[in-house]
Order: structure tokens, then C-alpha cells, then sequence
């Protein structure tokens, strides 16, 4: 997306609950980006999840985070 688009501004979030899930602390998952010279920072945002029709998505954010609905959670946003 960067090379067809070089200005459009990319964040993704990883959150605590995949981190913790792949076995990697915050600092060091910071860390090993800082070495692939990627931007990242702990951030708390809110997001709001709607409920499918189906019921066949899955979403997992740790603590209840299989329910539709506004939460707060907490990870590590990448920008690139």
C-alpha cells in the first residue's frame, strides 16, 4: 500500500491480549521493532465492535471480548 500510495499514513493495532497470546511482552515486541526502524507505542483507544447478523465472526480482546459493543482496549500501535 505504501509504494502505490507513499502518503497515506498506516496504523495498525496489536493487542495485548494477541501479545500475550504469542508470548512476547510489550517493551520487547517495541524493541524488535525499533530494530526493523518501525514507529510503535503503547496505546489505550476505544473501539466499537457491532454484533454480525450470523454471528460468524470472531473477535478477541481479553476480558469479555467476544461480546458486540463499545470497550476500551489496550496494544501497541505500529505506524507506518
Amino acid at each position: 500500500m505504501k509504494r502505490r500510495f507513499p502518503d497515506a499514513k498506516i496504523s495498525v493495532l496489536v493487542t495485548s491480549a494477541a501479545l500475550s497470546t504469542g508470548g512476547i511482552s510489550r517493551e520487547m515486541f517495541i524493541e524488535r521493532l525499533k530494530v526493523k526502524k518501525l514507529q510503535a507505542s503503547p496505546e489505550t483507544v476505544e473501539t466499537d465492535i457491532l454484533e454480525s447478523a450470523l454471528g460468524d465472526h470472531y473477535i478477541e480482546f481479553g476480558g469479555g471480548g467476544r461480546s458486540a459493543g463499545k470497550r476500551v482496549i489496550g496494544g501497541i500501535i505500529i505506524s507506518i
